[in-house]
Parts: C-alpha cells; sequence; structure tokens
C-alpha cells in the first residue's frame, strides 16, 4: 500500500485540494451514482464499496474557497483496470497508476472541473512520486475524459478490453492506458 494518505491539505495553483479521506466522505463517495453512458462508473453504495474507498488509496478533492467535496483521486492498484495483457504494461513502476473521479453533477458543465481535477490530482502525485512519469486508463468511450487527458499531454500506449459489470450486466469494455 502507498502511505499516501498523510500527505494531507497538498495544494495545486487549482480550484482543488487533495485532503485525508474520512469516513464520511466515503461514505458520501461510494453512493455515487452516474448517468447515461457514464453509469459504469457508478458506485453501489454498499459496504464493500465504502471499504475500497477507504483502503489508504483514494483521496479526496475539496474546493479550495469552500471545502466541498468534489471528486477524489484512486493512487496506485486502485487506478488500475487489470486483466492478463493490462498487467504486463502496469508491472512498469516507474510510472505512477491513478484514476479520478468527479461528483456525477459537476461531470459536462463546461466549466473545466474535469481538467481543473486532474491537474490537482498530478500536482499532487508529482509532488508524492517526483521521479515517477504518469499513468492512467479511461474507457475508450468516455471521450470527455481522453480530450482533457491528451489536451494535458497523456498519450495512449496500450489498449485492451475487459469485461466490466454495469447496472445493465455485464458488457465488454476497451480501455486504453495513457501515459506521460
Amino acid at each position: 500500500m502507498i502511505a499516501i494518505a498523510q500527505r494531507i491539505d497538498f495544494m495545486s495553483e487549482n480550484i482543488f485540494k487533495i485532503i485525508e479521506m474520512t469516513e464520511d466522505i466515503a461514505r458520501e463517495i461510494s453512493c455515487w451514482k452516474y448517468d447515461g453512458e457514464y453509469a459504469m462508473y457508478s458506485f453501489d453504495g454498499d459496504e464493500e464499496e465504502f471499504r475500497q474507498v477507504m483502503n489508504g488509496l483514494h483521496l479526496p478533492a475539496v474546493f479550495c474557497d469552500s471545502g466541498e467535496l468534489a471528486g477524489f483521486i484512486a493512487v496506485g492498484p486502485a487506478g488500475q483496470v487489470l486483466n492478463k495483457k493490462s498487467a504486463v504494461i502496469y508491472a512498469d513502476e516507474s510510472f505512477t497508476d491513478f484514476a479520478l473521479g468527479l461528483r456525477p453533477d459537476l461531470c459536462g458543465l463546461g466549466k473545466g472541473y474535469g481538467e481543473s481535477l486532474l491537474n490537482a490530482c498530478m500536482s499532487f502525485l508529482k509532488a508524492e512520486f517526483p521521479e515517477d512519469g504518469l499513468r492512467l486508463t479511461v474507457a475508450s468511450n468516455n471521450n470527455r475524459a481522453k480530450r482533457v487527458y491528451e489536451k494535458n499531454g497523456f498519450k495512449t500506449v496500450f489498449e485492451f478490453r475487459k469485461f466490466t459489470g454495469t447496472p445493465e450486466g455485464r458488457k465488454l469494455i476497451k480501455y486504453e492506458i495513457m501515459q506521460l
């Protein structure tokens, strides 16, 4: 496990700051529901989801001015989508893996919240792991996220497919691993 939760109140030149996870915040995140094509990112709200968010590899992002929860970062294994093929890429430990989640009602508003969250996460990770490159995995059909990642210098280095559980059942999803 990566001991990142000890770095509290990291603030980038951003509207968000990364803070320590609390039980209340983890419970809130573990109930987030996304609509439409983004439903695959929804949480179940059950105790297992809560425990995963509390595992020490997830940190919340809050608005700097109000402290209101805006998103989260998942680091290391919590930011990976594993299958036999992707495991080869993830074995390269010169990269820090991460994923991020924006609060559902902040998605798709055109206000730059996704890019601001990405920048806060990147700043945090570069401060924590200055020697590492950054790596994230995105569903290929998540065009909003891919545009933000590409705009910020991430390049696709590997593509794979994995069956993923969704509210509608199992679905074969194409993913891209992107590196900076």
